[in-house]
């Protein structure tokens, strides 16, 4: 894990994509979420989310590999 924001999502490995851009859009303030000037410091911070997840799914898969 590289991004020390993506522990505090507090979500699974299992999760699906859209349970991680749930959890990580609750960590903005609500005038942040809706500011259109915000849109693209949003989306990289989406990305980078699905990312940590994507690297935390595949150690699960790779703990768990027969």
């Amino acid at each position: 894990m590289t991004d020390p924001i993506y522990p505090r999502l507090r979500i699974r490995a299992d999760a699906n994509w859209r349970a991680v851009v749930r959890a990580a859009a609750c960590q903005f303030d609500r005038r942040i979420r809706h500011d259109p000037a915000f849109r693209f410091a949003r989306k990289r911070f989406y990305r980078s989310m699905l990312a940590e997840h994507r690297l935390d799914r595949r150690e699960l898969v790779n703990a768990f590999r027969l």
